[in-house]
């Protein structure tokens, strides 16, 4: 009897291990998202987050890549990387100014082949 009673109590304790090692990794990855989430828009960054970086889908992204409004990226071990510095001159812009102190023709000059 005593026995079994020592068998249980080893089984209680391994599955309370297990449940406490369960929600360790669940809170671990939690806090990953979170991070991963709360991270800023580096230097650099792939399509995807370029996209959202600018507030677009992917296949806006490309188009914008295709029609040169959006220079295209640099590879880099092979993958493809948009520099953020490039992407904020594209912002300015599309807002109409070349720099925040130069104002410029705007996306629309720019397109028709009106730039300075």
């Amino acid at each position: 009897m005593r026995a079994q009673l020592v068998r249980m109590e080893r089984q209680q304790l391994r599955l309370i291990e297990r449940s406490s090692m369960r929600q360790e990794q669940m809170l671990e990855d939690v806090l990953k998202a979170a991070q991963k989430a709360a991270k800023p828009y580096g230097g650099q960054m792939k399509a995807k987050r370029a996209a959202e970086y600018l507030d677009m889908s992917l296949t806006k992204f490309y188009g914008h890549v295709r029609s040169g409004e959006i220079p295209p990226g640099y590879e880099q071990g092979g993958n493809v990387f948009w520099d953020r510095a490039v992407l904020d001159s594209v912002i300015q812009q599309w807002k109409g100014c070349a720099s925040e102190d130069d104002p410029g023709p705007g996306i629309h000059a720019l397109r028709k082949g009106h730039a300075r």
